[in-house]
């Protein structure tokens, strides 16, 4: 740790022309000696533009100076005070906060493309769930079902507001199927639900929604999917479901 910290103070040995960090969280299961069920775990992935690749984690409370250690990894990879950094997080406080802070140079900040088709992806398979017993409900749920992926384009495309109007209107013609007592209520009840919750989670990140589509083509970075799959080898399979280990904050750091 000390040796990560004082790499920040260092100079790069080459500098890289651009820098992608994507920071998630997650949780671990405490011993019983300690308060609370979990505590926190940060993990990073970062890469530059050489596609060198570097993993990062430490327990919050335990890290001796997290935000400089993580300046120190940037550094090694390159990054210097003009370098730009695109921070991919779910907008959650503590990894866009801590990847902000980190950065030596200029940051740009996308929401993750992976936590937001997750979003839309509750409410379209709420949406397949919808009742069929009669022809009309059937083509109901085609055509709700239809309109989700509608908004999924619209999102990948960048296009907030048009998806935000589009949400807006299923969710007024499905709160009307939700209020009669045929079996489709229970699950036009749900759907409306999910469809605001997905609104509110939109809304709320409007700002680092970007063109998706156009970042592709790019070969821009714009989900944290791998992240996702570092976390869920590291925390849920090696340090906690398949294995059943609860860990003590400092031995979870230090393994980390």
């Amino acid at each position: 740790e000390q040796e990560a910290v004082a790499g920040a103070q260092s100079r790069s040995a080459m500098a890289t022309q651009s820098i992608a960090l994507s920071i998630d969280g997650g949780h671990v299961r405490a011993a019983r000696q300690y308060q609370g069920r979990t505590f926190e775990v940060l993990l990073a992935q970062i890469s530059n533009d050489e596609g060198k690749q570097v993993v990062f984690a430490s327990v919050p409370a335990e890290a001796t100076s997290q935000t400089r250690q993580l300046r120190g990894v940037l550094h090694g990879l390159g990054a210097t005070p003009a370098t730009p950094v695109t921070v991919l997080s779910d907008r959650a406080d503590g990894p866009r906060s801590l990847g902000e802070a980190a950065s030596p140079g200029p940051t740009h900040h996308v929401l993750d493309w992976f936590h937001l088709a997750m979003r839309v992806q509750h409410v379209a398979q709420a949406a397949r769930s919808w009742p069929d017993i009669k022809e009309t409900d059937r083509q109901a749920g085609a055509r709700l079902t239809e309109t989700i992926e509608r908004i999924r384009w619209r999102l990948w495309h960048g296009q907030v507001k048009r998806a935000l109007d589009l949400i807006s209107e299923t969710t007024v013609a499905v709160d009307v199927a939700a209020d009669d007592k045929s079996p489709v209520a229970t699950a036009a009840r749900k759907v409306a639900r999910l469809l605001g919750d997905l609104e509110t989670y939109v809304s709320g990140q409007s700002d680092i929604i970007i063109d998706y589509a156009t970042a592709r083509r790019r070969e821009e970075p714009i989900s944290t999917a791998v992240t996702e799959s570092t976390v869920q080898w590291l925390l849920h399979r090696r340090m906690n479901a398949q294995q059943q280990i609860r860990w003590s904050p400092r031995g979870a750091h230090l393994m980390l």
